[in-house]
């Protein structure tokens, strides 16, 4: 049951906090360089990526492969078993390692560098390039990462972790401090960094400590809100059924944000095919 729950309830993927967290790492990236509002805008566009990607590894029971695809539909029930499987393949296995963070990250400033081949021609040196490019590659890594401990203080489920030292069969983390959706508490906070961030990044002038310094600290600062506001969770996510973990989560989030914002929120959520 809790299997079936999990994957087809329309919420296979905390997405919405993943790319909020990249954004926002990717923030403290763009304000350390001087460039361009475009490229700083690229910075934040490789973060939110990098939030994502590890969850790539749900591609078995994304709906556009099982629900509307008429030749796949008889293949959703295998589609659960990868999900939910030990494969190298399955969710939270080796795109959920930190051999898969390394080969990822290669692979993206790869990708980075072919889709700037004129930055290699134009600059007067390697180092000169690579300097250039440096900010997306980070960016994509650090949101990566964030991703990674995010998990690992999610709740361990039917894998019992994920295995963050691929190939080693080991599954660690799942020490379910955290729901696996609606913390709608930590995405206020990082809204409000990435807001500040954004502001601090774009309205100053490029090369001042003024726009370097304040970004990363702001981050920091949402850091040590989160790690506040997870250790004022009371419940062992891996303590309880689904539905009464569920609702426990619902029932702090409102205690914190209040009525009004928490139920406006719920309804965004809910109204959303992917879960925060």
């Amino acid at each position: 049951m809790h299997r079936v729950v999990y994957a087809y309830r329309g919420k296979s993927v905390d997405a919405i906090i993943n790319l909020t967290a990249g954004v926002a790492v990717a923030t403290t990236v763009a304000a350390q360089h001087a460039c361009r509002p475009a490229q700083r805008i690229k910075i934040l566009v490789s973060g939110a990526i990098g939030g994502l990607f590890p969850d790539i590894d749900s591609f078995s029971v994304w709906p556009v492969l099982f629900g509307e695809w008429g030749f796949w539909q008889h293949a959703a029930p295998a589609g659960a078993d990868i999900y939910f499987g030990k494969s190298w393949y399955s969710h939270l296995a080796f795109m959920h390692s930190l051999l898969g963070l390394f080969l990822s990250t290669g692979a993206m400033a790869l990708l980075f560098s072919m889709l700037h081949t004129h930055v290699f021609r134009r600059s007067p040196n390697m180092i000169s390039a690579l300097m250039y490019l440096g900010p997306y590659t980070i960016a994509f890594a650090l949101a990566y990462l964030l991703h990674l401990a995010g998990d690992l203080i999610s709740p361990s489920g039917i894998w019992g972790g994920m295995a963050l030292f691929f190939p080693a069969k080991q599954y660690v983390g799942g020490w379910g401090l955290v729901w696996w959706w609606n913390n709608y508490d930590l995405l206020v906070i990082l809204l409000l960094c990435i807001v500040f961030n954004l502001a601090m990044t774009f309205g100053l002038p490029m090369r001042s400590e003024a726009s370097q310094r304040p970004p990363v600290f702001m981050f920091c600062l949402a850091l040590l809100w989160i790690s506040l506001q997870i250790s004022r969770r009371e419940t062992d996510f891996n303590g309880q059924n689904f539905v009464t973990n569920e609702t426990l989560s619902h029932e702090f989030q409102e205690s914190v944000l209040g009525a009004p914002v928490y139920h406006q929120m719920r309804k965004v959520d809910e109204a959303l095919p992917f879960g925060f």
